[in-house]
């Protein structure tokens, strides 16, 4: 009865999982990304994984020898890949168990031998993955807290390391409190003989040299996992510096987890695929990938241990297999500086082959783009928002965008469609703005995205026609309310004004006047009236809001904060805040009200992507652009920034753009 309850609940694990994560993606999606896997990355997987199973294949051979016994190594390789074969199939990993049956069946290992090599082979694995998450922590690992994963890995870490250290005398232990019974009698012998190859696996002095094939199994296994990934996602136009190594390793090791569960699901499917979309979602991935990943990657990787594992199971049942028989040695006294030479050498070769592997990369151009519109990206409930909001404002967004590896202009539909490139040279196209009757874009043209770098003011039609220079040395344009002058920013410190020909060129602020005059005054914005300015600035520290009159006689401080914008009623600004008022994700938008100083929320998410910047309203004021990336990255010009539009009567937020780049400034085109 407890073994078909427990069959229903496992059904029931893995039916409810695919259940959830089918509603949002297809499975023709999943065949479709194993189908354009990318075939050097999966070359990369299948060499780590070889040399994964070749690693524990040394050590389990290494424990056996400790023994006096020493089975062939092609054999126990081909005992590896059929032990990871059932690992997968069972859940909460017991299908290893099937390691110590072949070793003592097949090869002729001493039952005791055998399980004690397994049962210190489990623990190692343990101590090695806490190991390297302490190295990592040291080296910056930054997906969690360091100080939280540190004293988790140094406390199961150190738990691990005191059984181990402890393990004969706990086998000992329960030998004296077995009940006496016959068959207690064979399991007390039994715990005898695993005691005395404890201790001899612990005499022998191979534990640094066990911890050290440990560590490469580790390596080598989510290497080969972070692959299989990349190849994956390679023809979505990810590269290696988008997969985070940090973050794709949590992923990973809190997927495999979850599949170490007493119940996980039927032949490994269930709560790894939930645990994955679920994890690498918070961690920042696209909810889509997330999900598509969580299937494609788990499929594939348990069809390729089950494929080999059958082959090599096969192989095992063969006549020559079974007259293969172990043979008996007297000690293991290997020296360790072979030992090491041998480690060393099979690294390097390793390393060499991935190198070439690497090297065959076929060139990988920053013009190949995730865009939004491709529907590999999007979920149903996603596509669903955006054919909504497109329903109901049949308008297009304006924004800057790195996606050809430079910045440049673009637009784009509402509802996530019709990708348009509108100024992308050589240079860095940055900072976009319409004019109020919709006919004319200017923007900057800057040599590179360095603080102080030469930028130039351009102007072009709405279809990115008739490019002319309005004003050399200025950056951060925008248009005035009445669209017959551009304003624009100079040295980090003036705010000028220029006619749409070049020509009446002037400074408008803080020309005179003191409080400002050895201070910054960057991203500045005009009122609607035309009286007073927006910006931020330094003084009072980096960075602060502040708003005054053109003529310099009356600045305010808003908040520490940026990027200060107006509302087109002019009695309003929204700008983006952080710790001043304790924003989700460090960032949030927030809205000051001129006659009352109140400041209110208006839009603050938390991860995956809770981090806002670049605010703007549209010309109605119904409605809220801005950008935001995920909570562990901040920089403008490399984030991965996306585009979200807020209906400000309903409170909907809804996501306009879904790839894989620093998407930013955006504004509604008339």
């Amino acid at each position: 009865m407890k073994k078909i309850l427990y069959l229903i609940f496992s059904l029931s694990v893995t039916a409810g999982v695919f259940y959830y994560l089918l509603s949002e993606i297809s499975i023709s999606d999943v065949l479709k990304l194993i189908s354009n896997v990318d075939r050097h990355g999966l070359l990369l997987f299948v060499t780590c994984s070889l040399a994964m199973s070749f690693f524990i294949t040394w050590r389990y051979k290494l424990l056996i020898s400790v023994s006096g016994f020493s089975p062939s190594p092609v054999l126990l390789f081909l005992v590896v890949l059929v032990r990871n074969l059932f690992a997968d199939l069972l859940p909460a990993r017991i299908g290893t168990f099937v390691y110590i049956y072949i070793v003592n069946s097949r090869l002729g290992v001493a039952l005791s031998a055998a399980t004690s090599s397994f049962v210190l082979a489990t623990l190692l694995d343990i101590l090695a993955l806490m190991i390297l998450l302490i190295v990592l922590v040291g080296v910056g690992f930054d997906a969690l807290p360091p100080a939280y994963l540190l004293a988790f890995a140094i406390l199961i870490g150190g738990i691990i390391w005191v059984v181990i250290y402890n393990l004969p005398r706990l086998l000992n232990w329960l030998v004296q409190i077995l009940p006496k019974s016959p068959t207690m009698e064979k399991l007390t012998v039994l715990f005898s003989s695993i005691e005395r190859e404890v201790t001899a696996s612990r005499q022998a002095g191979v534990f640094t040299r066990l911890i050290a094939l440990s560590l490469l199994v580790r390596i080598t296994k989510y290497a080969a996992l972070y692959f299989f990934l990349y190849a994956l996602l390679r023809p979505l136009a990810y590269t290696f510096s988008d997969l985070n190594v940090s973050k794709v390793l949590v992923g990973l090791v809190a997927a495999e987890s979850s599949a170490s569960l007493p119940v996980s699901g039927i032949a490994g499917f269930g709560a790894y695929e939930g645990v994955w979309a679920f994890t690498f979602e918070f961690l920042g991935f696209p909810e889509k990938i997330a999900q598509l990943t969580a299937i494609s990657h788990h499929l594939f990787t348990q069809l390729y241990g089950y494929s080999i594992g059958a082959l090599a199971l096969m192989l095992l049942l063969l006549p020559i297999a079974s007259r293969a028989r172990v043979t008996s040695v007297a000690n293991y006294n290997e020296r360790a500086s072979s030992f090491y030479l041998k480690v060393s050498l099979s690294v390097v070769l390793l390393a060499l082959v991935l190198a070439a592997f690497l090297g065959s990369l076929p060139a990988q151009s920053g013009a190949k783009s995730l865009d939004n519109h491709n529907p590999v990206l999007l979920s149903k409930k996603e596509k669903a928002a955006l054919e909504n909001l497109g329903s109901k404002l049949p308008r297009r967004i304006l924004f800057d965008s790195n996606r050809s590896g430079t910045f440049g202009i673009y637009s784009i539909r509402v509802d996530g469609t019709e990708l348009m490139t509108l100024a992308d040279g050589k240079q860095h196209e940055m900072y976009p703005s319409v004019s109020p009757d919709g006919r004319w874009i200017v923007y900057a043209s800057a040599r590179s995205t360095a603080r102080h770098a030469p930028a130039e003011i351009w102007i072009m039609d709405i279809n990115g026609n008739g490019n002319r220079l309005v004003a050399a040395d200025g950056t951060f344009p925008s248009f005035s309310s009445t669209g017959n002058s551009i304003y624009f920013e100079r040295d980090r410190s003036k705010v000028m004004s220029v006619k749409l020909d070049g020509s009446q060129m002037k400074e408008i602020y803080p020309a005179n006047t003191k409080p400002f005059r050895n201070h910054a005054v960057v991203k500045p914005r005009i009122s609607p009236d035309g009286t007073m300015v927006a910006f931020t600035s330094d003084r009072r520290g980096r960075w602060n809001a502040w708003y005054d009159r053109l003529d310099g006689s009356s600045p305010v401080h808003i908040s520490k904060g940026c990027e200060p914008n107006w509302h087109p009623n002019g009695k309003e600004l929204v700008l983006v805040l952080s710790r001043a008022k304790n924003a989700k994700a460090k960032s949030g938008l927030f809205d000051y009200h001129l006659a009352s100083k109140a400041i209110s929320v208006s839009q603050d998410d938390g991860p995956p992507f809770g981090h806002e910047y670049f605010p703007a309203l549209s010309s109605n004021g119904k409605f809220l652009l801005y950008s935001a990336a995920p909570a562990d990255q901040h920089d403008h010009f490399s984030a991965n920034y996306q585009i979200y539009l807020k209906d400000l009567e309903s409170g909907t937020t809804t996501r306009v753009t879904f790839d894989n780049h620093t998407n930013r400034w955006p504004t509604l085109l008339p």
